[in-house]
């Protein structure tokens, strides 16, 4: 026996006119502001609330003229030569000072702990995490910059309204160079061989147009601007707080001794080469004095 169940059509489409009611009453409250969904925080909304205060802050102090803002930038750094006599050295005093200016960092992404790296020219950081977006770091590098009064480090053209003396001093040059260097090895003349190949004119008439376009393009281009170098040195486990200074042997002025200068005539005797003959003769010498 099989039960066979029948709707009343009526019922059907009273059904049906209730939920559609509430549905516009739904749609209207949302309309309205009385129901509104929880917007769940995405990292990009986190980064933008890290990045856009810091960046406000960075260009309203370039417009402010009453404080300067590179009073502890050494003169060096915009003498050309003097610089690079100065970095070439060894534990020079450049780099020692701004290794030892750092700031500690909470962002978005993690924890960062930067400083300015003067050989290199650019900011290096720490951080737990490899792949941190180049605005993050821009962000902390603007941080660090107005912290320690030391505009002139940040470069980057997007967001300076003046661009830095540092553009021109160092960093025009190495592009030209390198432009230069590409055109003569990276880049080789080739034949023209097209005079004695036959193309068809509706192949001229086909390019003509892209080419012509492309060549359009290249004038109306700008020209790259330039943006902050960051160095990835590793986790913050890696990093040192306290510099290591090379360790001076302690000398004791105005003492001798004996033994002492016995240690130095055995240390001598030690190093120096005795031939066969000379050794012979002092057996010899021993002998004839014990006799």
């Amino acid at each position: 026996m099989y039960m066979t169940y029948t709707v009343n059509p009526i019922i059907d489409t009273i059904i049906n006119i209730y939920y559609n009611i509430l549905y516009l009453f739904f749609r209207l409250c949302l309309k309205i502001g009385i129901f509104t969904f929880e917007k769940k925080e995405t990292f990009l909304d986190l980064d933008e609330k890290y990045i856009n205060p810091i960046k406000i802050k960075f260009q309203k102090n370039e417009e402010n003229q009453e404080i300067n803002f590179n009073e502890n930038i050494d003169s060096k750094f915009y003498d050309k030569k003097e610089f690079s006599i100065c970095v070439s050295e060894s534990n020079n005093e450049l780099e020692n000072k701004w290794r030892t200016k750092i700031i500690f960092e909470t962002t978005s992404r993690g924890n960062i702990i930067m400083f300015y790296d003067a050989y290199k020219m650019g900011f290096s950081y720490y951080s737990d995490q490899n792949t941190i977006s180049y605005d993050i770091l821009n962000a902390a590098a603007m941080k660090y910059v107005t912290i320690f009064r030391c505009r002139d480090f940040f470069i980057d053209e997007t967001i300076r309204k003046t661009s830095s003396p540092f553009i021109e001093l160092y960093l025009k040059d190495d592009t030209k160079k390198t432009i230069k260097s590409s055109d003569k090895s990276a880049f080789v003349k080739l034949q023209n061989y097209s005079k004695n190949i036959k193309t068809p004119s509706l192949s001229k008439s086909m390019f003509s147009n892209v080419v012509s376009k492309e060549k359009e393009k290249e004038n109306t281009d700008e020209p790259e601007k330039m943006k902050n170098k960051f160095l990835y040195l590793g986790k913050i486990c890696n990093f040192k707080i306290t510099q290591t200074f090379p360790k001076k042997n302690k000398v004791l002025k105005k003492f001798s001794s004996p033994l002492l200068e016995n240690i130095k005539l055995d240390s001598n005797v030690q190093r120096e080469t005795m031939s066969y003959s000379d050794f012979k003769k002092s057996i010899c010498k021993i002998n004839s004095i014990t006799e």
